[in-house]
């Protein structure tokens, strides 16, 4: 996952807008874009200093990946929470929060109750549910480490054990991040299908992986009826 800026430290959201619309025009779900520079106090040199919002958000991106998991939503009052005094270069209200959500662009929200990272979308243009970071970074997480899986079975003979081994391996690693209410921290797939064939003719063993990954609250709703 590549984690970035805008590119400058701008004083208003209509920049970064613009300059995410020119400068980091991304469609992947494998970038996240943040926005509003800081500025924070440096120890080392006595002094302040504007900071790239990339700081905070690699620093709360590591924190969730160990103390949650790879695929928990790193955004929120929570785990999007900015642990330091900081002075943002621009504040966004509701409407601005609204336009910088639509581009892709990560911002972060100042309340009474703290600083924190409110999104967490990646660049990915297309209705899809990789445009959230948790999903996207799972994804990854298991194109890595699948292959390594099923490495061993290359050069074997393509008897139908072997094509069997394939289908176990990958789905019961799988089944390790189906949802379980007495495992919340692996809980990341609602269902997922593992379908394996081998090419005879190409001399290929394909894995075919079809997973639906929960999603994550961004919004809730409260409905009051007075009699």
């Amino acid at each position: 996952m590549c984690i970035a800026d805008t590119g400058a430290l701008v004083e208003d959201y209509e920049t970064d807008l613009d300059r995410r619309l020119n400068n980091v025009p991304w469609n992947s779900w494998n970038s996240m874009l943040y926005v509003q520079f800081r500025k924070i106090f440096d120890m080392y040199t006595g002094s302040y200093m504007w900071m790239t919002p990339v700081y905070h958000a690699i620093e709360r991106h590591l924190y969730c990946d160990g103390f949650y998991f790879i695929a928990e939503p790193v955004a929120g009052i929570e785990k999007g929470a900015i642990q330091e005094p900081i002075e943002l270069a621009y504040k966004a209200n509701h409407v601005e929060r609204g336009d910088l959500g639509d581009a892709e662009l990560n911002c972060t929200i100042v309340e009474p109750q703290g600083k924190y990272i409110l999104t967490q979308y990646t660049t990915w243009k297309r209705l899809s549910v990789l445009k959230r970071a948790h999903v996207a970074k799972f994804v990854c997480y298991i194109r890595k480490v699948i292959p390594t899986l099923l490495k061993d079975i290359l050069q074997r003979k393509a008897t139908q054990y072997w094509i069997n081994q394939a289908q176990f391996r990958v789905d019961t690693f799988l089944s390790n991040f189906i949802e379980n209410p007495s495992l919340e921290r692996y809980s990341i797939l609602k269902s997922y299908n593992v379908s394996v064939q081998f090419d005879d003719v190409a001399s290929e063993l394909n894995v075919y992986i079809d997973i639906t990954p929960i999603r994550a609250i961004e919004r809730i709703n409260v409905f009051i009826t007075v009699h």
